[in-house]
């Protein structure tokens, strides 16, 4: 079932009664559409932050596509999220080795951080050659 959803009138009348708050609707998951991605390029999101109106996503993008990249969306919405609006790519040889970047976060400065799964890549087989 849909989780309800309160409007203000209602929650400023329970508030009013002396009743506690409606608790707060139940995230829902939903598809969201990438537009504008560059067409032919892999996309195999893995660490993510958010920090309106931007979304960062680390992508495996696999060796033949010059491996791991962080890939920097807007968010599109029409009061609810409904897709990602493709902005850039953060390439770099340290972040581009075969699932070697693992998370990101940006500061206020607008800084990106980049977490490390392993001290080393994994070559073109995985684990399976470990």
């Amino acid at each position: 079932t849909r989780p309800r959803r309160y409007g203000a009138f209602v929650t400023s009348v329970l508030a009013a009664l002396g009743a506690p708050p409606p608790p707060p609707p139940e995230p829902v998951a939903r598809r969201l559409e990438l537009l504008e991605f560059p067409a032919g390029r892999r996309f195999q999101p893995h660490g993510i932050f958010i920090r309106r109106p931007r979304v960062y996503a680390v992508s495996h993008a696999g060796l033949d596509q010059n491996g791991s990249r962080i890939e920097v969306f807007e968010g599109v919405d029409n009061g609810t999220l409904i897709g990602l609006k493709w902005l850039r790519s953060v390439e770099h040889p340290l972040l581009a080795r075969n699932c070697l970047p693992n998370d990101v976060v940006v500061n206020f400065d607008n800084e990106l951080y980049v977490t490390t799964w392993l001290p080393a890549p994994l070559g073109a087989s995985g684990t399976a050659g470990a």
